[in-house]
């Protein structure tokens, strides 16, 4: 009996630790949506010193500077923030994803894809894409063969042909930092999956339409690696989807 207590109290335990760590984004957000709105410096310290945003052309700012500017010359107004879904990405590294909504003054409706990681026991962004949205449903089927095209280039080793035809010309890979930028130094970067015995399979579980040109995934890989994954998709000129942004921290 006595041993059955101990390992029903260490079950509680850990029971615990995972509630305690599904964390509730809604007063960061909060205080973001506030900071963002007073234009207050104290906004650099909901991001890590080393954060990265990412726009749809590709172009980035990787200060909390050259951000909170960003914010506050383009966001003023903004309200109704809420968190539409949310995943632990890495508990051990207490890393997160969410895809959240909110309004600005002129009741433009924006969506963002942010990852969170845990500094001195606060929740920072690490990561963010905003970008103005609209009621669109997700391309689904187009999306699955897309990734099914991904997973066969990916496990016949042709890396080159992987990024060539499944990412933009100007993606960003977002696993260490700085970030891979632009297809040839991805090429180089992914060299790893020409091994013979690597394989993946992408599994995803949200799928986020954004706007008619742009498509938050995060997933679950198989295989040779079993993190979570995030992609961004954006559908280019010619009306294919390709991957902007690609991250598996």
């Amino acid at each position: 009996m006595k041993t059955l207590l101990i390992g029903l109290a260490f079950i509680l335990g850990l029971e615990s630790q995972a509630q305690s760590y599904s964390n509730d984004f809604s007063g960061v957000n909060q205080k973001w949506i506030q900071h963002v709105n007073t234009g207050s410096s104290s906004i650099k310290d909901l991001y890590t010193t080393d954060a990265l945003k990412v726009f749809s052309d590709g172009t980035t700012l990787n200060t909390t500077d050259d951000i909170a500017n960003h914010l506050f010359t383009t966001l003023k107004g903004a309200h109704s923030i809420k968190t539409k879904k949310r995943l632990t990405a890495h508990e051990k590294r207490q890393i997160d994803y969410e895809v959240s909504q909110f309004r600005v003054k002129n009741n433009e409706n924006y969506k963002q894809l942010i990852i969170w990681e845990k500094v001195d026991g606060r929740d920072v962004r690490a990561f963010e894409f905003i970008e103005k949205s609209g009621e669109f449903t997700a391309p689904v089927k187009e999306l699955n063969q897309r990734r099914k095209e991904w997973m066969k280039y990916c496990n016949a080793h042709d890396v080159s042909a992987l990024v060539n035809d499944l990412y933009t010309s100007n993606t960003i890979y977002f696993n260490h930092k700085p970030a891979v930028i632009g297809t040839e130094k991805l090429i180089k970067e992914y060299s790893y999956m020409e091994n013979p015995a690597y394989s993946l399979k992408l599994e995803p579980i949200i799928i986020e339409a954004v706007n008619k040109e742009l498509v938050f995934e995060i997933g679950q890989c198989q295989g040779s690696y079993n993190g979570k994954y995030v992609l961004i998709w954006q559908k280019d000129s010619d009306g294919k989807w390709k991957v902007l942004v690609d991250s598996n921290i």
